[in-house]
């Protein structure tokens, strides 16, 4: 699908890596253990990049009916993917009788309309990516439903800042906006805003076809108008063609306990130590670095630290983020020492940013796992080490953080 997508963004694709691609593709469709959820999936790829023989001929050599029965036992994403491929097929009849099933499944008020996911692996298929999947297909099959309006409204209304629920389900919603903005004469844009807090115009600007690739407007409302127990009032005036759309968002920074880590109900805890790393050699053997000694927050500037975060989680977790800010005027050196079993299993790739250190864990069984990595005291001075935290990239209601530590470097 990615490379599908990236040959029709016009980018150049290997013909060998997609012939490579798609034929591994056709080999996990047909597999039995393959889930009803990931073989919809296949089967919307593999129409969309030129392989229907694959799809219609199935495991059991009737490939349509078997999507459409898996359909029906499944959660409501199979049913939104399995008409995505269904009409990449060119199988329109069935195709609308999948719509059809959705629209009567869909939760619909005055004003919005969504799906609910329904089951199926937790972080997979949100509501918010089950509703992107059948916007998509509904723009695809019914371009003049005026449904389609309150589904987009709802995508709309769920945003989380510049994101919906994770990664993987915002490209879903902006693959069916992009869908449906065509339908809406959206693209080409020509009135003037007006924006006013409290009577105090904030905003008065021109959009034009010129803004629809633009960063959206951003208007921060003055503090004065944000005063305890008063009404905020805010008005938003649109005069000419096309549609505005607007999000009012309101972040609240309070006071925390940064010595005690968050219980946050999730079974994970996390725990921090620093160890200085000294120089050793024994008889016969070639200089080497280990940390010795106890736990400490003590260091002078040039002396070498190993960080050790200690994760210990009650459950097993898939997609893991793991990150542990630096105490300023620390740099780091390495990832640490972590053996080719521990990491190629469990933990797939380290980042190191100016300010913390991140691992992605693909994989974090249940119980104890410890990882390393090493920075250097530099800069004298008494500094803050922010929590180190834990979420999941693709759930982000799972989420621990451990203690700040203080730490010392001396000249």
């Amino acid at each position: 699908f990615a490379l599908h997508q990236a040959r029709q963004a016009g980018y150049e694709v290997s013909g060998p890596v997609l012939g490579d691609a798609v034929g591994r593709l056709a080999e996990l469709y047909v597999l039995a253990e393959t889930s009803d959820h990931d073989r919809a999936w296949a089967a919307y790829a593999l129409a969309l990049i030129g392989r229907p023989d694959v799809v219609r001929r199935g495991r059991e050599g009737d490939g349509v009916q078997e999507l459409i029965r898996a359909a029906d036992r499944a959660p409501l994403a199979v049913r939104a993917l399995t008409c995505l491929a269904l009409h990449a097929l060119g199988e329109t009849a069935a195709a609308r009788g999948q719509l059809d099933a959705l629209w009567g499944a869909a939760r619909q008020s005055e004003d919005i309309i969504h799906w609910e996911a329904g089951g199926g692996d937790y972080w997979r298929s949100p509501d918010s990516e089950t509703t992107a999947l059948a916007l998509s297909a509904a723009c695809r099959l019914t371009p003049d439903d005026p449904r389609l309006a309150k589904v987009a409204r709802w995508l709309l209304v769920t945003r989380r800042g510049d994101r919906w629920y994770s990664t993987r389900d915002t490209a879903f919603v902006l693959y069916a906006l992009a869908d449906y903005l065509p339908l809406t004469g959206e693209a080409t844009p020509d009135f003037t805003a007006t924006v006013a807090v409290d009577g105090e115009r904030l905003l008065s600007r021109r959009f034009t076809r010129a803004d629809v690739i633009r960063p959206e407007v951003v208007i921060p409302v003055p503090t004065e108008h944000l005063t305890p127990g008063s009404t905020v009032q805010v008005a938003i005036d649109r005069e000419g063609a096309g549609a505005l759309y607007y999000t009012l968002e309101l972040d609240q920074y309070v006071p925390a306990d940064l010595d005690r880590p968050l219980v946050s109900g999730t079974g994970i805890t996390i725990e921090r130590d620093y160890r200085l790393v000294t120089t050793r050699a024994q008889a016969g053997e070639t200089l080497r670095r280990e940390a010795v000694g106890d736990a400490r927050t003590q260091f002078r500037s040039g002396e070498v630290i190993e960080v050790t975060l200690t994760v210990h989680s009650e459950r097993a977790h898939e997609y893991m983020v793991l990150e542990d800010p630096l105490p300023a005027g620390c740099e780091i050196l390495d990832r640490g020492r972590v053996p080719i079993w521990e990491w190629d299993s469990w933990w797939a790739d380290q980042v190191v940013r100016d300010e913390l250190m991140a691992f992605a864990l693909r994989d974090l069984p249940a119980g104890t796992r410890t990882l390393s990595y090493r920075m250097k005291a530099q800069v004298p001075g008494q500094y803050t080490a922010m929590p180190t935290a834990a979420w999941n990239m693709y759930d982000p209601r799972v989420r621990a953080t451990g203690a700040a530590d203080e730490v010392v470097i001396l000249p």
